[in-house]
């Protein structure tokens, strides 16, 4: 029986994990960077020209394939588990579901739950505790 319980943001993955009584824990680090809006363009001499290019499509693009290979890698790590736990205070425990839900493991039932910063130990421990009901 495999249990798993993963915090998440868009900085860092804990990954705590109970494997028939071995316990296992692994941060991974996003690599990301932050996500920084691009500055306006200009408008050209002409009265409603057009507006020059800003690079923000190609920004948003980056960003978001940066946190799509992110998410496979915590989805690399996690295995194949029978019980999992997706943990994390903002929208990047939804992203990480939603991947999970695209890859091999879309079988796997999640349980998602809303989690401030956590310490190892804590996530460690809320594995310990966690029963699918």
């Amino acid at each position: 029986m495999r249990k798993v319980c993963v915090w998440i943001d868009h900085s860092r993955a804990v990954v705590a994990a109970i494997d028939d009584g071995e316990e296992s824990l692994e941060n991974i680090a996003s690599n990301v960077g932050p996500h920084t809006r691009a500055k306006g363009g200009s408008r050209t001499a002409t009265a409603w020209g057009p507006q020059a290019p800003n690079e923000e499509h190609a920004r948003e693009r980056r960003y978001g394939h940066d946190l799509e290979r992110f998410y496979l890698e915590v989805i690399r790590h996690i295995g194949q588990p029978d019980e999992l736990v997706v943990m994390g205070p903002a929208q990047a425990k939804q992203e990480l579901k939603a991947e999970i839900e695209d890859s091999l493991l879309r079988e796997v039932h999640v349980v998602l739950e809303t989690a401030d910063e956590m310490t190892d130990p804590q996530v460690m421990a809320r594995l310990r505790s966690f029963e699918i009901n």
